[in-house]
C-alpha cells in the first residue's frame, strides 16, 4: 500500500507541450513526480495529451 495518494495537478501540465526539450518547471515538476513516486507514494497526474510521450519516458515503466 502506498504512503500517500497524491494528485498533482499543475497548469504546466494541462497545457499542450510546446517543445521536446524540457525545462524550468516542466523539468521540476518531473523530477518531483519521480521523486514522490520514488518514495512510494502513489501520484496521479492529469495531463495534456501532448505530455504523454514525456511523461512514458521520463517516469519509471511501471508507475505510468
Amino acid at each position: 500500500m502506498p504512503l500517500k495518494r497524491i494528485l498533482f495537478l499543475d497548469k504546466v501540465l494541462t497545457k499542450p507541450l510546446k517543445e521536446d526539450r524540457l525545462r524550468g518547471v516542466e523539468l521540476f515538476n518531473l523530477l518531483f513526480i519521480r521523486d514522490l513516486i520514488a518514495e512510494g507514494h502513489e501520484v496521479t497526474l492529469i495531463i495534456h495529451p501532448s505530455w504523454a510521450p514525456v511523461v512514458k519516458r521520463e517516469l519509471p515503466e511501471e508507475q505510468t
